[in-house]
């Protein structure tokens, strides 16, 4: 539940800091900036303990380009284990894949589909989870993949972009 948490805030905090970013004066400057800022503040650190893994744990040296790429999720997720010590990559791993569609559609869809976007997201994670559920995969690793917890994820989203609309654009989107 703690988790889930976080990635309601963070889909908050940074629709916030995307939606500030549109209204700059060039959308590609101000998205370029937005992830030099991302790179810088998680990069450095994330590949230092990457190395550190690497060297120090047997089953991450193996694994290694799937954790290098942010894909643990879908390593763990496809191994249906868990990795000892770097098992709680597969969040960083979930947060970095937002990363890379979010922003896009933040600051170059039109600002009316936003909301039904967010809306799409949170729609789409339960029956993503039933149906691979449905398919003999475990709850547990199903939970783990982007499109299982884009409720989350959507309904910071969907706040952020509340908190910033205006009520005649809450209105229009029909949420």
């Amino acid at each position: 539940a703690g988790l889930h948490l976080f990635f309601v805030l963070s889909g908050y905090l940074i629709t916030r800091i995307l939606l500030r970013v549109r209204q700059a004066s060039s959308r590609f400057g101000g998205l370029r900036a937005f992830y030099a800022r991302r790179a810088l503040r998680i990069f450095p650190a994330y590949y230092l303990w990457v190395a550190f893994a690497v060297a120090t744990v047997p089953e991450v040296r193996a694994t290694w380009p799937w954790h290098v790429g942010y894909l643990s999720n879908f390593l763990f997720y496809d191994q249906a284990q868990w990795a000892g010590p770097v098992s709680h990559w597969w969040s960083l791993a979930v947060e970095e894949q937002f990363y890379l569609v979010w922003p896009l559609a933040v600051i170059f869809a039109p600002r009316p589909l936003l909301l039904p976007l967010a809306c799409v997201g949170i729609g789409m994670a339960a029956p993503v989870r039933a149906a691979l559920t449905a398919a003999g995969h475990p709850l547990a690793f199903v939970g783990i993949l982007t499109p299982a917890v884009l409720d989350c994820l959507g309904l910071g989203s969907l706040l952020g972009l509340i908190a910033d609309a205006s009520p005649s654009e809450i209105g229009r989107a029909h949420v």
